[in-house]
């Protein structure tokens, strides 16, 4: 008679068996570590002179990688993910932790704390584009106060590994300047002391991207057409240009930001922002629309026929603005 049984289905090798039960942590947990930096980079939480630090966290996906092995070989229940998942995340935690504290040590001899000037003549330029790239530490943007012939005037205090690197082109009376800083973390407790000040002669372009800083940027004088400001973790106060036309845009992340638009200036503001708090003097900037998204814009009631004004397009993450 047949058997009713159903059939002995063969036991798969025992490395299928491992394979099945054998599913890593340490690449899921490193995407998800790298994204999240990312995403604090994009919105200004994080500076981009990070990846400079944590390239020497390397070794660290081996360590991790054998821990998940060692751990692995308990089996995957439930108490024994978690209890991998937590150890894993402290190593990672911790390891994240010194890069960001500054605890790990410099890329290479910071050397010993220097001060540099950097001089460029305008060459026969009539106008002129200014980038400034800045990692960590103060620095400030303002006037020369006897230009002659010179665009810009650069000071740097700092290791010289930070040193800032210049270029600069002249074409068709069209200069083209740019200033890019090294830098040993974002958090570096002996980070960069620069000062830039700038001819008030010519009409500029002003670009500047910096990390964790203090900054203040004194455009009174300076005939600025147009400011890009991309800021980190910081504290910043812009004072816009007294005269003629401005347009500036300025983003920032994790931020206090303090704006001051002269008298006689007026001004159309319009902001986006997230988990931020917003004070405008309503006196001078009177508010027109609110939106979704947190949008909300404010323009001076002589904003058309005023000769001296600035369109300012403000757009935060979590960040403390003051405009007046």
């Amino acid at each position: 008679m047949a058997s009713t049984f159903p059939p002995t289905q063969a036991a798969p090798p025992p490395y299928a068996r491992y394979r099945r039960r054998r599913r890593g942590l340490v690449w899921p947990l490193l995407l998800i570590t790298v994204g999240v930096i990312l995403l604090l980079q994009n919105l200004g939480i994080l500076s981009w002179e990070l990846w400079r630090t944590l390239w020497q966290l390397w070794p660290l996906i081996l360590i991790l990688i054998g821990l998940d092995l060692v751990l692995g070989g308990f089996g995957r229940g439930a108490v024994a993910a978690a209890v991998s998942l937590l150890v894993l995340l402290a190593v990672l935690g911790l390891a994240l932790a010194a890069a960001l504290t500054g605890w790990l040590p410099p890329i290479g001899p910071a050397g010993p704390i220097r001060t540099a000037t950097l001089t460029q003549t305008l060459q026969g330029a009539t106008q002129a584009s200014v980038h400034l790239q800045f990692g960590a530490g103060d620095f400030s943007v303002g006037a020369l106060d006897t230009p002659g012939d010179r665009l810009a005037e650069l000071t740097f205090n700092g290791p010289d590994q930070s040193r800032p690197r210049a270029s600069y082109r002249v074409d068709n009376g069209s200069a083209q300047l740019s200033y890019v800083t090294g830098g040993r973390g974002p958090f570096d407790s002996r980070a960069n002391d620069t000062s830039l000040l700038l001819t008030p002669s010519v009409p500029l372009t002003l670009n500047v991207q910096y990390g964790a800083s203090t900054a203040h940027l004194d455009l009174t004088k300076l005939q600025v057409s147009n400011l890009q400001l991309q800021m980190g973790a910081s504290t910043t106060t812009v004072i816009l240009p007294a005269t003629g036309l401005t347009n500036a845009t300025i983003k920032g992340g994790a931020a206090t930001l303090n704006v001051e638009v002269p008298q006689g200036v007026a001004a159309q503001i319009q902001y986006e922002g997230g988990l931020s708090t917003l004070n405008v003097d309503t006196g001078r900037f009177p508010e027109i629309s609110s939106g979704q998204a947190g949008r909300r814009s404010f323009q001076s009631p002589d904003y058309d026929s005023a000769g001296n004004r600035v369109q300012l397009d403000i757009q935060a993450g979590v960040a403390t603005i003051n405009v007046r």
